[in-house]
This record gives structure tokens, C-alpha cells and sequence, in this order.
């Protein structure tokens, strides 16, 4: 039997997938892309540019740590090794302020 990300063999932790918090506001701007917690009356918007705009628009609700990663990593002719890192910590960062959630 072959492994998939959705059905993984016994034993096998799931891939952890990423989607938009419902209650997140953004507006992509073409060289930024900038992001509003609406659960939050104090929320200030954060404008994210560069590698960090890169990997806000490559959460589409379904997307992997790893398909983000590789998504990245072309956009910017680098190895995935090479982005892995920043990737997996900047969508942590987003989710620990609640702009994203993790689904597994």
C-alpha cells in the first residue's frame, strides 16, 4: 500500500496542514500582503513583504509545511533545505498569533 499525506500508514504522524484563521482579514497588494486579526479589537495590521508575503500566498487552506516549503523554495530558485527552517518557523510564528491554524 502506498502512504499518502491523507491516509498514512499505521504509525505514521499526519502531515500538518495550514489554513487562513476565518477570523483574519488580509489584502494582497502585489509587493506585500497585509493581515488584520479581526477577533482582536487592539489587532494592529502587519504587512508582510519578501519570503514572508512568498509563504502567506502559499497557504491555501490545504497546503503542507512541506508543499509551502517547496513552493517557496522555487519562487526563490533556492533547495528546499535551504528554506526549510525559516518556512516551517515563520507559519509557527503565524499560527502561535493566531493567523493560522494547523490542521492534521
Amino acid at each position: 500500500m502506498t502512504e499518502t499525506p491523507d491516509q498514512p500508514s499505521a504509525g505514521t504522524p499526519r502531515l500538518t496542514s495550514w489554513a487562513i484563521d476565518s477570523r483574519v482579514a488580509y489584502v494582497d497588494l502585489g509587493d506585500r500582503v497585509v493581515v488584520l486579526a479581526l477577533a482582536s479589537e487592539a489587532a494592529m495590521p502587519i504587512a508582510l513583504s519578501g519570503t514572508a508575503s512568498s509563504i502567506w500566498r502559499a497557504v491555501d487552506g490545504g497546503q503542507s509545511t512541506a508543499e509551502v516549503t517547496a513552493e517557496v523554495a522555487a519562487e526563490y530558485d533556492k533547495t528546499v533545505a535551504e528554506v526549510a527552517a525559516h518556512v516551517a518557523g515563520f507559519l509557527d510564528e503565524l499560527a502561535d498569533k493566531g493567523y493560522l491554524h494547523r490542521r492534521v
